[in-house]
């Protein structure tokens, strides 16, 4: 179907997916299928299948079963995979290498546009759990309400040298790294810079480093859409 990015998941693989969601979806659900925008089907036990809208944080029912849900997916397509921003994203020449989705720069809960100057390039992993991350630090305000930010922990990777126990004062000195795309991030400057990045030659503290990322990185979208936008 036209807008699925994955079919059946590793069971593995879908666990992890959903960990940041299962304050939403129970622990009954595993995945379905996957969108190239980071949405999620799941199915329960039963055999019925569910729309996990990543951008919005809603969960509803989408089909009876899988069959049903095929069917019905001719009807939703416009709404389930963002078909109209899909086309332009194509258009553009904008497509996804293995394991990323097309991700919501500013998420839709957040007041996001649906539009191509509003999408980064992620990998599924990161972008289904930021939003998961967004969608519960939101779901208990009132409607209409006004969000000035979300803030959450984002830890580093297992192992990290420069990962701090919980509650313990960070005293790590960070490096700022920048990739191809020219987005910026930041990372223990006495660890190995991961592939794909390099440093800037700032170093600091967390602080120091999240404030001179704010200065200097003024556009978040990656350079490819930029040049492509840039372009059209």
């Amino acid at each position: 179907m036209g807008g699925v990015v994955s079919g059946d998941a590793d069971p593995a693989t879908g666990d992890l997916l959903l960990e940041d969601w299962r304050w939403k979806v129970g622990d009954d659900a595993s995945i379905f299928r996957v969108t190239v925008f980071g949405d999620l089907f799941t199915q329960t036990a039963d055999g019925r299948v569910y729309w996990l809208d990543t951008g919005m944080g809603r969960y509803v029912e989408a089909a009876g079963s899988a069959e049903e849900w095929a069917a019905v997916g001719r009807r939703h397509g416009k709404d389930w995979f963002h078909w109209k921003t899909l086309e332009r994203l194509h258009s553009l020449g904008i497509e996804l290498s293995a394991e990323e989705v097309y991700s919501w720069r500013q998420p839709l809960v957040l007041g996001g546009a649906e539009s191509v100057d509003n999408v980064d390039l992620v990998s599924v992993q990161v972008h289904v759990s930021n939003a998961g991350r967004v969608a519960e630090a939101v779901k208990d305000l009132p409607a209409g309400a006004k969000i000035e930010s979300v803030d959450f922990e984002m830890p580093w990777a297992e192992g990290s040298e420069g990962a701090k126990a919980s509650g313990d004062q960070d005293t790590t000195v960070y490096a700022v790294v920048i990739n191809g795309e020219e987005q910026y991030s930041m990372w223990p400057a006495s660890n190995e810079i991961p592939a794909g990045w390099r440093s800037v030659g700032k170093t600091g503290t967390k602080q120091e480093c999240l404030d001179y990322i704010a200065e200097v990185w003024t556009d978040l979208r990656p350079l490819s859409i930029r040049k492509k936008l840039k372009g059209q």
